[in-house]
């Protein structure tokens, strides 16, 4: 194996389930020349749209859907409107769902819209033009 940097020994104490209270780790320090990407704007579009919603009503005793549960329970839907407007959902990216405590913390922006929408979840989607078309709107690079 080689050996990248100075080796340096660290020993982590009080260590929580672990099978003593002290562990000694070896550690390497490693570093690298910042590398500015640069987007040459070729490739497929891809269209971010959000999809904004209320939660479901629960019955008294019925739990909290998953996160997974309220995709496929709305993906359908989803896909319907995209379809009018000739997109596509990209199987390489996921369907993400941000909750309204969330958004709070993290996007300030998507959080004015959650509320002004009056929604407790959005779905973001990735979508593309269908085979054979072209998307409607502008393409902006993400630079």
């Amino acid at each position: 194996m080689e050996q990248i940097g100075e080796t340096k020994q660290i020993i982590e104490g009080n260590a929580k389930n672990a099978p003593t209270k002290y562990i000694l780790w070896n550690a390497n320090e490693i570093s690298a020349e910042p590398v500015r990407i640069v987007d040459p704007g070729v490739g497929q579009e891809v269209i971010v749209r959000h999809f904004f919603f209320k939660s479901i009503p629960l019955l008294k005793g019925q739990s909290k859907p998953t996160k997974l549960e309220l995709i496929s329970h709305f993906k359908k839907l989803i896909e319907m409107s995209l379809w009018g407007d000739g997109l596509v959902i990209r199987e390489d990216k996921p369907l993400e769902l941000v909750e309204l405590h969330i958004a709070k913390k993290n996007t300030p922006f998507l959080y004015k819209k959650m509320l002004e929408q009056s929604s407790d979840f959005v779905l973001l989607v990735l979508a593309s033009p269908k085979a054979g078309l072209y998307a409607i709107e502008k393409p902006t690079r993400l630079q």
